[in-house]
């Protein structure tokens, strides 16, 4: 799989690029300093374990409070936000709901963290940082953690995707999420978490290339602008790149394409 960086708002002459990053860092996610910890919960668990319960120790029962009450119950992508009030390294957790575990699936973990980047992003939070171990995800879906990692990054990358060139009235009002972390503590699993994510990465880009593309106006990227936008990004990939013209296209006898 090829790492290109691929430009943002491709028919503009002046080229916007994708400016959030996507880190691996070694830690404990309780210690990490983010403005925000994405938590993932279970529908119908009450009890916190691991991760969360260490996190709710460090807002004072927050977590627990709003789980036991009811005001939080995981349901799929329900969301709530407990602050830690100076007790800990973050400024705030996003709890998001994971529905029923046995109904549980890696697109409803994707859901979960594009859903929980979102209200990041709507809070005009920059960085946010999640754990692969946090909620259980893993072990509900009988996967590794390169799996899990994978479904972070691109749920949250292409949650908070926005095609925006356009926009003239509020421009100002546009917000961005800056940054995810994924933090581990395990030197075994750091390996394999980075590769995964690193590999969701380039797919979320590739992803936000095809999006733009399908949604800028044809008087701004027309078939010429699209070829040598295709040609920019093969350069210097081993890969052939071949341009039909009206009349090679009328030879092949693709009438109803040239209609």
């Amino acid at each position: 799989m090829l790492m290109i960086i691929y430009p943002r708002h491709v028919g503009r002459e002046q080229e916007e690029y994708i400016s959030m990053k996507i880190l691996v860092k070694k830690g404990k996610f309780a210690d990490h300093k983010a403005e925000a910890l994405i938590l993932p919960h279970f529908e119908g668990e009450t009890k916190l374990r691991g991760i969360a319960a260490e996190l709710d120790r460090l807002c004072g029962g927050g977590i627990g409070n709003v789980v036991k009450s009811g005001d939080f119950e995981g349901r799929l992508y329900q969301i709530a936000v407990v602050y830690l009030r100076g007790t800990g390294a973050a400024r705030r957790i996003i709890l998001v709901g994971l529905g029923k575990k046995k109904d549980f699936t890696r697109e409803k973990l994707r859901g979960a963290f594009a859903k929980a980047a979102q209200r990041a992003r709507d809070m005009k939070i920059k960085k946010i940082a999640a754990s692969v171990e946090a909620g259980d995800a893993g072990a509900a879906l009988h996967v590794a953690e390169g799996v899990v990692t994978e479904a972070i990054v691109e749920g949250v990358m292409l949650g908070v995707y926005q095609f925006t060139p356009f926009k003239t009235l509020e421009r100002d009002k546009i917000q961005e999420l800056g940054e995810l972390t994924i933090v581990d503590n395990r030197e075994t699993a750091l390996k394999a978490i980075r590769k995964a994510a690193g590999n969701a990465e380039i797919i979320a880009r590739a992803v936000y290339f095809v999006r733009d593309i399908v949604s800028t106006p044809a008087n701004e990227l027309t078939p010429m602008a699209m070829a040598r936008k295709a040609g920019e990004v093969l350069r210097k990939r081993k890969v052939r790149l071949k341009v039909l013209d009206v009349k090679q296209m009328q030879a092949l006898g693709m009438n109803a394409l040239l209609g």
